[in-house]
């Protein structure tokens, strides 16, 4: 079996810019060259040994290896997780479901917890340290406490997530302290702007809803920068960003079906990375070695797998993976989080 990462030979979309503050400014386009194919390996993760069937979901990797996610159940309740270098689990929880989506190289992670309602209007965005102690997220300005999905964080502790505001309307975030800036883009009609990735030199990614379909953003000292993956259909999703300038991320086709890239935001060239027998496969994080894990809707076998860019698998794990591909079966919904789907 050959599991390689595919170069993409397609074009980036039309940008579309603006300026945080500014409704009206000229759109500007342009175009990507054709990417090389690269050498990479992917590698299962073994998922969390769990007597009461959960399944793993691996969303992030910090430079030292560590990991964190959730375990998922049928009955839409879940544990977060700390995965050592080692490989050893440990399992905890803020509320009914509960998912780490960031971990730093403190191994202190960030996520959000949702009670038995699974309600993220009424959620716990949160921050966890190694030692359990855990920090629910506020606005610093209006002292209330942040309802969405905390993701990213860089050496520096600044988080990035998404809030709700009214309604069904979300805006993304950067909360660095006391200091609180909201991310969206006055008079644009977007219904949800998620911020998802930082950087240490404050580069923030993530996506936006329109309304009619979804686009990535890459925010830099103020200006938003939109991309669509070529092979995008329904939406294009940024989820980290490492200090390269490198981009993890998915695409999703026309029946929401999600498939992950590496973006390169020096060359704006999106990478394909095929995962055999997935029929859904999402990209949450990366770390600064270009390291990605990928969690996927394999069944049967190893579900979480390690893209490295310069690692060669051993044999007894590609019998793994071939185990784990025979099983393909059950989509990733992001409408709940059983069974380990994600939730955007």
């Amino acid at each position: 079996m050959n599991t390689e990462f595919f170069g993409s030979n397609s074009e980036v979309s039309a940008l579309k810019v603006w300026r945080t503050g500014l409704v009206s400014l000229a759109a500007v386009v342009s175009l990507g060259v054709a990417s090389a194919a690269q050498a990479g390996t992917l590698t299962a993760i073994p998922s969390y040994v769990d007597p009461d069937g959960g399944r793993t979901a691996v969303l992030d990797i910090n430079d030292a290896g560590w990991m964190t996610g959730s375990i998922g159940y049928v009955d839409g309740s879940g544990n977060g997780f700390t995965r050592d270098a080692a490989g050893t689990y440990t399992t905890w929880n803020v509320d009914y479901f509960t998912q780490g989506r960031a971990i730093d190289n403190a191994n202190t992670v960030t996520g959000y917890a949702t009670d038995a309602t699974q309600s993220q209007t009424t959620d716990t965005e949160f921050s966890r340290t190694n030692g359990g102690a855990v920090t629910v997220l506020q606005n610093p300005v209006t002292a209330t406490d942040l309802h969405g999905i905390a993701q990213g964080m860089n050496s520096s502790g600044v988080i990035v997530g998404d809030y709700f505001v009214s309604g069904s309307t979300r805006h993304g975030y950067i909360l660095d302290g006391a200091t609180f800036t909201d991310l969206s883009v006055p008079g644009s009609p977007l219904a949800r702007m998620a911020a998802r990735g930082i950087n240490d030199s404050g580069v923030v990614v993530g996506w936006a809803n329109t309304g009619s379909t979804i686009e990535a953003f890459v925010w830099n000292a103020g200006l938003f920068t939109f991309f669509s993956n070529p092979n995008a259909v329904t939406g294009t999703y940024f989820e980290d960003v490492n200090n390269s300038g490198l981009v993890a991320g998915e695409w999703s086709d026309a029946s929401g079906r999600f498939h992950t890239f590496q973006f390169d935001i020096n060359t704006s060239l999106f990478s394909e990375i095929a995962v055999a027998g997935a029929t859904n496969a999402q990209a949450f994080g990366l770390n600064n070695a270009g390291q990605m894990v990928i969690t996927t809707d394999i069944t049967g076998g190893p579900n979480n797998f390690l893209y490295d860019p310069n690692g060669v698998p051993e044999p007894a794990t590609w019998a793994l993976m071939i185990m784990g591909f025979m099983g393909a079966g059950a989509m990733l919904r992001r409408a709940r989080p059983a069974q380990g789907a994600v939730k955007a």
